[in-house]
């Protein structure tokens, strides 16, 4: 059951399943988290197909993408022209002769990332048969680090080849692959990419889909790791001291009061509904005890958040919109896995004077969404498609960019400091 609590130390908490659905500008779950496990950011996860499947049903699933997508997508000729990607499909059904499972699943992928929608993607999983290799990375500003692994001497180490690629040059083939709105989101799928066994060895970059070495720098020493791609690992558990940031994001919205700082930290991680305390209720329970309390700074956290329904946050919003005071001290945080309607509460906090801080958005402001599916016959892979477009012209570009930009720093993230909430801390209104 979920209830509202205000225990010692001044945390109060709401606890409950997260799941999104995607109903304004909806998404899958994904509420990829600061760990570099980082999940989706809305575009599904896929069921896997059967390994081994020959030419002619593969060119049964080319056949049904490219009559369907064209087809169900709201305006898929917005970024490439049906030319081009007609060409593309004819390039594809010349080579899947020549393909294997792991190559063929790659160039549908491709396919569909032509389209240039971060909702609009081949929805696979890590691999055709749900292996990955031991490792969780995070690409920040200064390279791809290793955040957790099975061997633990890995980790604080940087990533800097696979099979005797430099990982700019890997970066470099997944990108095709990758449906994205942005840069901010291709970030934010790359980690899970780039431990992708299929993935590796369709885009070439690894001789083997069983095997791949890793050369990561740790220490200032260079060291070429092999190895084999294995179930997935659960997450490493969150430690007790962790920044507020890495912590709870199996909740869809949690928040605690932060004495020192007299801060309200929200952290809002899908756009849906809790079983037992609806997010109408979750807010009012905020803001009546932001009523009662000294608060100086109101802190919404959207980093984690991959969508679900846009309006959810009305009460919340216009709460604080009736509370000049909190409203004066109201900031809002997003980064590359700010996605769908996560950007449009993004865009609705601060036309009510939310100051933004951290990374662009993951998502367009103006981008297409309200997401649908439909299943290829034979390898019964998922694909996600728009429906809708989504107009917000008092935001241009393709993300949107923070009052107050944060680099995102391995230093910072393996000391355990948040640089957003500093920054916060930090500023005068």
């Amino acid at each position: 059951m979920c209830v509202f609590v205000f225990v010692l130390a001044f945390v109060f908490v709401v606890a409950a399943s997260a799941g999104c659905r995607g109903r304004t500008s909806g998404t899958g779950a994904g509420t990829g988290t600061g760990t570099g496990t980082g999940a989706g950011t809305g575009t599904g996860t896929g069921t896997g197909t059967a390994a081994g499947m020959d030419a002619a049903a593969w060119r049964e699933d080319l056949r049904a993408l490219a009559d369907e997508l064209p087809r169900r997508h709201v305006d898929p000729w917005f970024h490439v022209t049906e030319a081009a990607f007609r060409a593309a499909v004819a390039d594809v059904d010349a080579h899947l002769d020549a393909m294997d499972d792991a190559h063929a699943q790659v160039a549908l992928a491709r396919l569909v990332a032509m389209i240039g929608d971060g909702h609009t993607a081949l929805a696979t999983p890590l691999g055709l048969m749900d292996l990955r290799y031991p490792l969780q990375l995070y690409v920040f500003d200064d390279g791809v680090f290793v955040t957790d692994a099975a061997d633990p001497t890995l980790v604080g180490g940087r990533v800097v080849a696979i099979d005797g690629h430099a990982i700019d040059d890997v970066v470099a083939a997944l990108t095709p692959t990758i449906s994205h709105d942005n840069a901010g989101q291709l970030k934010g799928q790359l980690p899970w990419r780039l431990i992708a066994p299929d993935t590796l060895a369709g885009v070439d970059v690894a001789a083997s889909r069983w095997r791949a070495t890793y050369r990561i720098e740790v220490g200032g020493q260079a060291r070429d790791v092999a190895l084999d791609a294995t179930r997935p690992r659960p997450p490493p558990p969150v430690a007790a001291d962790a920044p507020l940031a890495r912590q709870k994001h199996q909740y869809p919205y949690w928040n605690t009061w932060v004495e020192a700082d007299h801060m309200v930290y929200l952290q809002y991680n899908a756009c849906v509904d809790a079983p037992g305390q609806p997010f109408a209720d979750f807010a009012a329970a905020t803001l009546a005890f932001a009523d009662g309390h000294p608060v100086e700074r109101f802190v919404i956290d959207l980093r984690f958040n991959g969508g679900g329904n846009s309006e959810l946050i009305r009460p919340l919003l216009d709460g604080l919109i009736a509370r000049p005071a909190l409203a004066r001290g109201l900031y809002v945080i997003i980064g590359r896995d700010t996605f769908s309607s996560a950007v449009l509460d993004a865009i609705l906090l601060a036309r009510a004077g939310a100051v933004l801080v951290g990374e662009p958005s993951g998502g367009r402001p103006s981008h297409h969404g309200e997401v649908q599916t439909f299943t290829l016959p034979r390898s019964h892979l998922r694909v996600s498609y728009s429906t809708k477009y989504f107009d917000n012209p008092d935001f241009p570009g393709d993300a949107i960019e923070p009052a107050i930009a944060v680099p995102q720093r391995a230093a910072d993230w393996f000391a355990g400091r948040d640089p957003a909430l500093d920054a916060i801390r930090a500023a005068a209104r």
